[in-house]
């Protein structure tokens, strides 16, 4: 059993089940269909790349999606960076060791659904941004060649501004769906439904309206946080 595809399915699952959301998402995972209109998503896995600073393209990273195999790999070792952070310090060196074996990795968030989803709820936006290349690698067939050095290669700046800007937006949705955080008096619906009329059925009855919460006290201080805030959507 190929222990990377194992945690590259588990990963896979939990960010369609976050992409699913919101507009954003639903509308990267529909454009990956094959011939026969059915989902057609590229593999996710989970590897040890590298995390030398020097190494263009890859050093520290925490995920990069690879043409030549269609394929979005998410780096193991940030992975386990994200499960050690939520640990007491005391018990992070011995667990630190032993996550290193990718069967261990499995098999520990086999047994930690819920750090599991933790850790997706923090790579999201960034897997959302590789998704977006994969998409436009299907989309244009010079990126491809560039691959292949049929033509010359590069960084596409509108490409990177593509899927930052759809970053962005899937990440900005997200945020909408924390009660509280949003002052818009329309309410995030893939999340919570829409609020009720503040009109009462009784004629010449008012309703009181409710203090509404300072964005002082309920906004969420730290990315951190926001994202805790948001897997209670």
């Amino acid at each position: 059993e190929a222990w990377e595809r194992v945690l590259g399915d588990g990963f896979s699952s939990d960010m369609q089940a976050f992409f699913s959301r919101t507009e954003a998402g639903r509308e990267l995972l529909g454009r990956f269909k094959d011939a026969k209109g059915r989902p057609d998503l590229p593999k996710l896995t989970v590897l040890k790349m590298s995390q030398r600073p020097g190494d263009a393209g890859y050093g520290g990273a925490a995920a990069v999606y690879d043409e030549s195999s269609r394929t979005v790999i998410l780096s193991h070792w940030h992975v386990v960076r994200q499960i050690l952070a939520g640990v007491p310090a005391a018990e992070r060196e011995k667990l630190g060791a032993r996550l290193s074996d990718s069967r261990a990795l499995a098999e520990y968030l086999r047994a930690h659904r819920a750090q599991r989803t933790a850790v997706a709820n923090r790579v999201d936006v960034t897997l959302f941004h590789e998704l977006t290349h994969a998409w436009q690698y299907r989309r244009q067939s010079l990126a491809v060649e560039s691959i292949r050095g049929n033509a010359p290669s590069g960084i596409i700046l509108a490409r990177e501004h593509e899927a930052f800007f759809g970053g962005n937006r899937y990440f900005h949705e997200k945020l909408m769906c924390i009660p509280g955080l949003s002052r818009s008096s329309r309410a995030c619906w893939p999340c919570r439904p829409p609020r009720a009329s503040m009109r009462s059925s009784t004629p010449g009855r008012r309703v009181r309206r409710r203090p509404r919460p300072s964005m002082s006290s309920s906004a969420p201080s730290s990315p951190a946080s926001v994202n805790r805030a948001a897997r209670n959507c």
